[in-house]
């Protein structure tokens, strides 16, 4: 949407916080418009609601190329937009508030200047890596422009989201304001026609420089299912060496090359369900309200990451060392540094202590919370929040209420992990995807495997679960479980716990997977347990399962969902 109230032009990006085809056409026109509308000094350019500037390339519209030309289509009109902000002939100025990732960064990093919002969920990131391509409109190489290329590759490699004022440190923005004068500070810097900085780089910061496109490279041969950090170094590299358009050329190749392939699409469908689920959660507080008032009941890690996320969605947050004084709180966080039971325990006196209207969120708390509560929890809402590594897991305890998903679920809106709704309150979907994986480990230590050469197996085939994170230092295995058996026997265990959940919880593959792969480490690349289950084909899949089912005995017997794909699968073929 374009608004022209001379001499400042306001562009609404929208409906959607993705760009696709549809998005990057209507804005190039709003471009055209407001760049010959006369009396026009200015263009700010700003994110259409409250949600989000822009969250990038929609992981739909990356699904759809199903060709290199497709792709490298996708990326030349892209980056043709992104030139066209670059060389309006008045001043852009972008207006960020709520996540900026991806391509949506490098739309940002386009503009003549930035102005960012000081709420706690604006967030910018480079976060392509993630989805195993490399960024387009010319984001990495601009980046690289305003802090280097170390501390762009780095910020690509791990995805990290920058908030507002780390952001303005780091050189990303311009100005930090409030959400309220963000549109003002940002049509007042179009009206004084800023200039791009001078950045001068020093003969350690291009050293630093090489290096990291050294150790970039390296790692990127060491890891053949991690193509796009070597494709990022090369494009830095030409940026250096042969300028603006020798890079943008690589890019549009390695994206080309990249979207279209099996470990992007496997990573895409990932992104896809993980938007898709915070969209419902969004829809499940639009319906329910989101709640005001917050208190933290405790000061473990987890909760004041929470207590930090329900403040940047908007709430007021309190904090309390015990159960007194909750009753004003429509949301009540046990979030104390004690074992799951005590945590167990804490949890009943809180719902004796606070209104029948209170919704209490127990983090991390034991498989027995249902029966640890009792006769108290009847009638009243309690979710069970289980944090781990990218996974904010919500389990109501009542399967039917919706209102305790919908307020603990603003625990998740702005946390930088990936949020899902499962109906189990005991383990939750990865708890039971990690014991399965556990389990099988400990059969190859009886089996003779060391734990060193166990990570090792994992690490290799791209497993990086819980309790398998250290490598041991080079040389031979010497176990006598080979590496190969190793990974096979962690990765079936794995799938065959996936099915047996899906069928148990029912829930969708989707979810699943995510939860597998956010969650507990099974490798993004191969899309999570069940995506690489049907991706082996029904011979293949059934010869591995059959020969471990014989070799290991019963434990690998095939769960009903699974033997059932099989079935069909073989009967089709």
């Amino acid at each position: 949407m374009v608004r022209l109230r001379p001499p400042i032009a306001l562009i609404e990006l929208g409906p959607s916080s993705r760009l696709d085809e549809a998005q990057l056409e209507a804005l190039d026109e709003a471009l055209r418009t407001c760049a010959a509308s006369p009396g026009i000094r200015g263009i700010v350019l700003t994110g259409s609601s409250d949600a989000a500037f822009s969250e990038g390339l929609a992981p739909g519209a990356l699904l759809s190329l199903a060709t290199r030309r497709d792709a490298a289509s996708l990326a030349q009109r892209a980056s043709a937009v992104a030139q066209r902000v670059e060389r309006c002939p008045v001043p852009v100025i972008a207006a960020l508030h709520g996540p900026v990732l991806g391509a949506g960064l490098a739309l940002a990093l386009a503009c003549a200047a930035r102005v960012a919002s000081d709420a706690g969920f604006t967030r910018l990131a480079l976060d392509e890596a993630a989805l195993g391509v490399v960024p387009v409109m010319r984001g990495l190489e601009r980046l690289a422009e305003i802090c280097g290329a170390a501390r762009a590759l780095a910020l690509f490699e791990s995805g990290a989201r920058l908030s507002a004022y780390e952001a303005l440190r780091a050189g990303l923005v311009d100005a930090v304001t409030t959400r309220e004068q963000l549109q003002g500070a940002a049509a007042r810097l179009a009206l004084e026609s800023p200039r791009p900085r001078a950045r001068g780089r020093g003969w350690a910061a291009r050293w630093a420089d090489a290096a990291a496109l050294a150790g970039a490279r390296a790692r990127a041969s060491a890891d053949p299912d991690q193509p796009a950090l070597g494709w990022a170094a090369e494009v830095l590299s030409v940026s250096a060496r042969r300028g603006a358009r020798s890079s943008e050329q690589l890019a549009t190749r390695a994206f080309a090359e990249l979207a279209p392939s099996t470990p992007a699409r496997a990573r895409l469908e990932l992104a896809r369900e993980a938007a898709a689920l915070r969209t419902r959660l969004r829809e499940l507080r639009a319906a329910h309200g989101a709640p005001l008032r917050v208190a933290v009941v405790g000061a473990s890690a987890a909760g004041a990451a929470l207590a930090a996320a329900a403040v940047d969605a908007g709430a007021v947050v309190s904090f309390a060392e015990r159960a007194e004084g909750l009753q004003a709180a429509q949301l009540v966080v046990e979030a104390a540094r004690s074992d799951a039971n005590e945590r167990g325990r804490r949890a009943l006196e809180l719902l004796e202590a606070t209104g029948p209207d209170t919704v209490l969120a127990v983090t991390d708390p034991p498989a027995s919370l249902a029966s640890m509560l009792g006769d108290t929890a009847r009638g009243r809402s309690v979710v069970a929040v289980r944090v781990t590594r990218r996974l904010l897991e919500l389990s109501a305890l009542s399967a039917s209420d919706s209102r305790a998903l919908a307020y603990a679920s603003l625990l998740a809106e702005a946390h930088p992990r990936a949020a899902v709704v499962t109906p189990d309150v005991t383990l939750g979907v990865a708890g039971r995807l990690e014991r399965a994986f556990e389990r099988e480990a400990e059969h190859l230590l009886e089996d003779g495997a060391t734990r060193a050469e166990i990570a090792d197996a994992a690490l290799d085939w791209g497993f990086v679960p819980p309790e398998v994170r250290a490598r041991r230092p080079g040389g031979p295995r010497r176990g006598r479980v080979a590496p190969e058996v190793a990974q096979a026997r962690l990765a079936l265990g794995v799938v065959n716990e996936a099915f047996r959940t899906l069928e148990d919880l029912r829930l969708e593959a989707r979810a699943v997977d995510l939860a597998a792969v956010l969650g507990l480490g099974f490798p993004a690349f191969r899309g999570g347990p069940i995506a690489y289950a049907k991706s082996l084909g029904p011979s293949e899949l059934s010869a591995r399962v059959a020969q471990l089912r014989r070799r290991h005995g019963d434990r690998f017997a095939p769960a009903p969902a699974l033997a059932r794909l099989i079935a069909r699968a073989t009967a089709g073929a």
